[in-house]
């Protein structure tokens, strides 16, 4: 029991650990950059222009006025694109990180689990079933009709 206690606490630390390690990076290439700073100002600032015209605006508004309002929804929807690409290259650092992790973390908790061989699928679809580091080194007890299922 004190396995499993001990399991769900690094499960929920390294959880605590990727989420701020997140954050950071996203802090780091996003939030502190001038180009983010003056695209949001800009976004908010179009966004409450925007607002304003369109609460003074009625129907009978001329088309004049109608296609100022498009073109100055047209520029927010430029300037909130332009957002998210820079929040995209975070996503990709993430997106990394995240996979070298998955990866690192998947071969320590491997280590730590045990095989439960039971009758079920036939050998092509169980060896394909199978974790890499469990195709390896099969047991010579197995039965070629036997799938594995790890057990914890």
């Amino acid at each position: 029991m004190s396995t499993m206690f001990a399991d769900t606490l690094l499960i929920v630390f390294i959880s605590v650990c990727t989420a701020l390690l997140a954050e950071g990076i996203t802090w780091v290439l996003v939030y502190r950059t001038d180009k983010y700073k003056r695209l949001k100002a800009e976004v908010e600032k179009q966004s409450k222009k925007l607002e304003k015209k369109k609460e003074t605006i009625t129907e009978s508004a001329g088309r004049q006025q109608k296609k100022k309002i498009e073109r100055q929804e047209e520029k927010l929807k430029n300037n909130n694109r332009d957002l998210s690409m820079v929040r995209m290259k975070s996503m990709f650092a993430i997106g990394f990180c995240f996979t070298a992790l998955m990866g690192m973390f998947n071969s320590i908790i491997s280590r730590r689990c045990s095989v439960l061989l039971l009758p079920g699928l036939p050998p092509s679809r169980q060896e394909a079933s199978l974790a890499p580091h469990l195709r390896q080194g099969s047991s010579p007890k197995a039965q070629p009709s036997w799938k594995a299922w790890p057990v914890h």
